[in-house]
């Protein structure tokens, strides 16, 4: 006697993806059983014409609870399980009805994740491909597996509020995995405002897991991976670096190389391109050959020539991040001239005889700090460089700072102007250091322009550099700035070509001489 399948389901208004779904298996399948989780459209109506068992539980924020709640109604030999906009080819019947005459063993099979849009990791459609007529007009797919075929057994349970699997399971009770050429057609992206709204509710789920394993790397993961999906990059960040605190304690090689990757994409997403390629390069140093990784190192555009800029602010023993001591300033200086890079000020970007090599970089310094004159300023005097210092005029000798900046002291005149006499280049910083897109068109006004009259005066020169406070513009900021100013200088990572627009490396007490020492050999821009 052939074996015989039961297909268990979760549903919650699901009617327009349902008919589909079960269409495309009820000639395969021997027993349907869905678990409703509160659906008010015409899902179980739907479900019950196709002679589906239709159960009922609460939601309580747990996906795995109705996952296994239909595992306990199934009577049949083997379980497959499906989301309802997802569907298998009629073509691929007989491989399945084939791999469950083997005993002891579950079936781990690859989804096929559809899309519209074209990104760098989506594989699309060849002329050749035999599951052509399956996209749905949506050219592009990207790839996901986890185990969709098993032995009916009641010890195999899903596990996790989100992202639930069984192969933990499985595992446990020495079912051998195997892969199943048959691909899942997942269709999530054809409603697009319901992927949408599903990314959100998944993203609330990932949150609740984390409370509950606030020390799991894998949640950390899980969430990130949903921070990623609704394009909040920042929040990405944040939460991949705290799961690879606690991939520490638990030595799991192969989930640090997946946040590193992950972490690497964020960066990317923001168009961070040196620390992408940090992580990416630290995840493949794992996992050499790991896909994602390749695949996201190839997709990041490849930069221009320019001057590598470097953006400090305080050279001194603080704790503050941004504080680097003068020990490490030195060695990275050292690194720097090692590797054979010329030192230039921003006033090379105004010059005539520009010429952007691989071997230029410009030391910045921001706010004013005293340290840049007491520290930085006599070891780069010993070594011939000289530097660009953006200043807030306001905060001259320590007056009208925040307490939050009040851990370091500032510089005074006599200490600015000597500065400019030993040729380095002396910037705008704006006039109070605020954040330019929240303020007014006078207040922004006065921030570029007072601040540049109070350095010219004192100065007895032109101040033709701004750097933005908190790198935060807009177009309007960067038209408003360009009438007082011919560089402009951002805090976004990359070689710097443009002068309305330049590029700086933030240096913070973390950064690495290896990171430095990549820079400057150019290993982190093309490859």
């Amino acid at each position: 006697m052939n074996p015989t399948i039961s297909l268990c389901m979760i549903a919650k208004n699901e009617e327009k993806f349902l008919p589909d779904c079960l269409n495309s298996v009820k000639d395969l399948v021997d027993e349907i059983i869905i678990v409703d989780t509160g659906s008010t459209d015409r899902t179980v109506e739907i479900a019950k014409s196709f002679g589906a068992k239709v159960f009922h539980v609460h939601w309580d924020n747990d996906f795995s609870k109705p996952r296994n709640k239909s595992l306990e109604q199934a009577t049949k030999d083997w379980i497959l399980f499906l989301d309802l906009d997802e569907i298998i080819a009629k073509e691929d019947f007989e491989k399945i009805k084939s791999a469950i005459k083997t005993k002891n063993s579950a079936y781990s099979m690859k989804t096929r994740n559809y899309i519209h849009e074209k990104k760098p990791f989506l594989q699309s459609f060849s002329s050749d491909d035999i599951y052509s007529d399956y996209n749905k007009g949506m050219r592009f797919f990207w790839y996901s597996t986890k185990v969709r075929l098993f032995p009916n057994n009641k010890k195999i349970k899903f596990v996790g509020v989100v992202h639930e699997m069984v192969e933990k399971s499985l595992k446990k009770e020495g079912f051998q995995i195997k892969p199943l050429d048959v691909p899942i057609h997942h269709y999530n992206q054809l409603d697009k405002e319901k992927s949408r709204e599903k990314r959100f509710f998944y993203l609330n789920i990932s949150k609740k897991k984390l409370e509950c394993e606030p020390k799991n790397p894998k949640a950390y993961l899980e969430l990130g991976r949903e921070y990623f999906s609704c394009k909040m990059h920042h929040r990405a960040i944040f939460i991949y670096k705290r799961g690879l605190i606690f991939c520490k304690e638990r030595a799991d090689d192969d989930l640090k190389s997946f946040l590193l990757c992950e972490l690497g994409l964020a960066y990317k997403g923001l168009k961070k391109y040196l620390e992408a390629k940090k992580y990416l390069y630290e995840s493949l140093k794992i996992k050499p050959g790991m896909k994602k990784s390749l695949e996201g190192l190839n997709s990041i555009p490849k930069e221009k020539i320019g001057v590598l800029i470097l953006c400090y602010h305080d050279v001194s023993e603080s704790k503050i991040d941004w504080c680097i001591t003068i020990q490490n300033f030195e060695k990275q200086i050292l690194t720097l001239i090692k590797n054979g890079y010329e030192f230039v000020t921003l006033d090379y970007f105004i010059s005539k005889k520009q010429y952007f090599s691989k071997k230029l970089i410009t030391l910045t310094f921001d706010d004013g700090r005293k340290s840049v004159y007491t520290e930085a300023f006599p070891l780069l005097k010993k070594l011939g460089i000289k530097a660009t210092a953006f200043i807030t005029t306001d905060w001259i000798e320590g007056k009208n700072i925040s307490q939050k900046e009040q851990y370091s002291d500032f510089m005074n005149w006599d200490e600015i102007k000597e500065l400019s006499k030993n040729g380095w280049v002396v910037g705008s910083h704006g006039k109070t250091h605020k954040d330019l897109r929240f303020v007014d068109e006078k207040t922004l006004k006065e921030e570029l322009e007072e601040s540049k009259k109070v350095l010219e005066k004192n100065l007895g020169k032109k101040v033709l550099h701004f750097a933005y406070p908190y790198g935060s513009h807009n177009p309007k900021i960067q038209k408003e700035a360009l009438k007082n100013y011919e560089t402009l200088s951002t805090i976004l990572s990359g070689f710097a070509n443009k002068k309305n627009s330049l590029n700086r490396t933030i240096i913070t007490k973390n950064s690495s001489i290896t990171i430095l020492d990549n820079q400057a050999n150019n290993k982190n821009y093309n490859s």
